[in-house]
């Protein structure tokens, strides 16, 4: 008989006996521990709590509501360790197993999404680009072809966005990629696109400055020309009024 308490991991709710508690918190704070910065670490152990969770619902059913000390050991050996981020050997938690480090040299099978962070409309065409390793283009070029010259195209696009479940969680775009969902590859992932919304953030700040730039350049001629234009009678009027001066003068 074990005695056996209730957690709750990424929003969701689990049964587990106080020895696997215990050999899972001191998993999770050693990897907490590992990050000095307060958002990253934040971020990155979310996104890791997340496939932890997702690992042990798939070694629940009918006959075996509690997660053991066995369930902990085997997600270790599946996500991996600290050891495997720092690229060090690190001394095992207590009852995890000598191969808790997975195999980085093979790649996990991919998995259809719609992918929400390149679309124009549903992500489908992006989600089938990078399920086939080819350019979002072409599949979008294709679909387009199809949807114009036969019809079919768009008939397609709409029935795999209705079958086709969007990428939400970090885990679910890793398989999409076909990106082993480990620790050290969610710390990658995590990381790889803060980079790129940086990125796209100074990419964007700079389009905007062109375009007040070149809104200002337009804005100062077009004034120019305003000025030309209101100015021109008076300057004629001015001309004419000098000229009757000059004739007046002489007479």
């Amino acid at each position: 008989m074990k005695k056996v308490t209730n957690i709750t991991i990424a929003e969701r709710v689990f049964f587990i006996e106080e020895d696997a508690y215990a050999l899972l918190k001191q998993y999770l704070d050693a990897i907490a521990a590992h990050y000095s910065d307060e958002q990253e670490k934040v971020e990155i152990i979310s996104d890791i709590e997340g496939a932890v969770a997702e690992h042990l619902s798939g070694m629940i059913n009918d006959h075996k509501q509690a997660v053991t000390v066995g369930d902990v050991n085997k997600m270790q050996d599946k996500l991996g360790s600290v050891g495997d981020i720092v690229g060090e050997e690190v001394p095992e938690t207590e009852g995890a197993s000598a191969k808790n480090a997975p195999n980085e040299s093979s790649d996990a099978p991919k998995r259809l999404f719609r992918d929400p962070d390149d679309k124009y409309l549903a992500g489908v065409a992006s989600g089938l680009a990078a399920y086939f390793g080819i350019d979002p283009v072409i599949v979008r070029v294709l679909f387009i072809i199809s949807t114009l010259f036969w019809g079919w195209g768009g008939l397609v696009y709409i029935v795999l966005w209705i079958a086709t479940p969007e990428a939400v969680s970090v885990q679910d775009k890793m398989r999409m990629h076909g990106t082993p969902v480990t620790i050290k590859d969610i710390e990658k992932f995590v990381k790889k696109g803060e980079v790129e919304v940086k990125k796209s953030t100074q990419q964007f700040a700079k389009k905007v400055g062109e375009k007040v730039q070149t809104v200002k350049k337009n804005d100062s001629g077009q004034k120019g020309t305003l000025r030309a234009v209101v100015s021109a009678p008076f300057k004629a009027l001015g001309a004419l009024l000098e000229g009757l001066g000059k004739g007046l003068a002489s007479l």
